[in-house]
């Protein structure tokens, strides 16, 4: 009983001088850096004095992109990114590591969208998306498709963000990743190197705002909307990517003076889903810090399984 009483008294003694040694991490999540090898730069979440923050991201060469409260949002090289944040000025991180997955929904009926189109009562005014810039994240789209030109054959694609692409000399910034073109650009066939594989992408557009030009029937939501589209990287780093996707289409949108409506049939079934993550709470600040604007995402694709609450 001695025995016993004094290894446990040995072994409680270790393990407390261990921990007073080592405290526990103040870092919100474990990294897999592996999975962000084949990345030119990562989005990450940091907290920290912002003079400090700004200080470091210039010397391993980050770019500071903005802030929101507390949080700190850059983009960094991966191969670089662990260096960083082992600076005692940064006292939080967070760096997204889920993958997305593409969804979709049905809702013309449910929505009243033909009555939208019609202006029927109570409308005073008839709804096609007219002066309005619809955003679409999601797997890219068809750009030669005849549902998203103007009767004059030029495209309503004002601005194509490919986060999959990359580095080139049509690299948005600050973002520093994918390739972009605006509507010059589309119109003379230059995102050769883009391509919706999978066709989602274009399908979700047609629901949100095709104008039924190629068969003459089919018309989307917001049929005379100008489209901003951004094909979002859905390998790890997923939220970050899709912040950056929201940020990119205000912007353009805020630039013309106009309303927007931003749509993203994807998600990620890992993560809180509570918006108290660094990348959802960037993203509200999109949405909130500026009149005309708004957000829609899918709701998923599983409901049967068994991660999902039934109500």
């Amino acid at each position: 009983m001695v025995l016993k009483s004094t290894l446990s008294i040995i072994f409680f003694s270790v393990f407390f001088f261990f921990y007073s040694q080592n405290p526990r991490s103040p870092f919100y999540n474990d990294v897999n850096w592996e999975n962000f090898n084949h990345k030119t730069n990562i989005g990450i979440y940091v907290k920290g004095l912002e003079h400090e923050i700004k200080k470091r991201a210039e010397q391993f060469q980050a770019k500071y992109i903005k802030k929101n409260i507390d949080w700190h949002y850059l983009r960094i090289n991966p191969l670089t990114a662990k260096n960083f944040l082992s600076d005692k000025s940064i006292k939080h991180f967070f760096v997204p590591s889920e993958y997305g997955t593409p969804l979709n929904d049905t809702m013309r009926v449910n929505n009243n969208v033909n009555a939208a189109h019609q202006g029927f009562s109570p409308l005073n005014n008839i709804f096609s998306g007219n002066g309005v810039v619809m955003g679409f994240i999601d797997t890219g789209i068809d750009f030669t498709h005849d549902d998203f030109k103007n009767p004059n054959g030029s495209t309503r694609i004002i601005a194509l963000w490919d986060q999959t692409l990359g580095v080139s000399s049509n690299t948005p910034q600050p973002y520093g990743y994918g390739q972009h073109w605006d509507s010059v650009g589309i119109n003379a066939g230059l995102p050769t190197n883009h391509n919706d594989q999978w066709g989602h992408g274009t399908t979700v557009t047609g629901t949100g705002a095709g104008n039924g030009s190629a068969v003459g029937k089919y018309k989307g939501v917001a049929y005379e909307a100008d489209l901003v589209i951004v094909e979002a990287d859905f390998g790890s780093n997923f939220l970050a990517n899709v912040q950056d996707a929201t940020q990119y289409i205000y912007d353009i949108a805020d630039s013309l003076g106009k309303p927007c409506v931003i749509n993203a049939s994807a998600g990620t079934y890992f993560g809180a889903h509570d918006g108290a993550d660094p990348s959802a709470q960037f993203i509200h600040q999109d949405v909130t810090n500026n009149n005309g604007h708004l957000f829609v995402c899918s709701a998923g694709n599983a409901g049967d399984r068994f991660f999902s609450l039934k109500t």
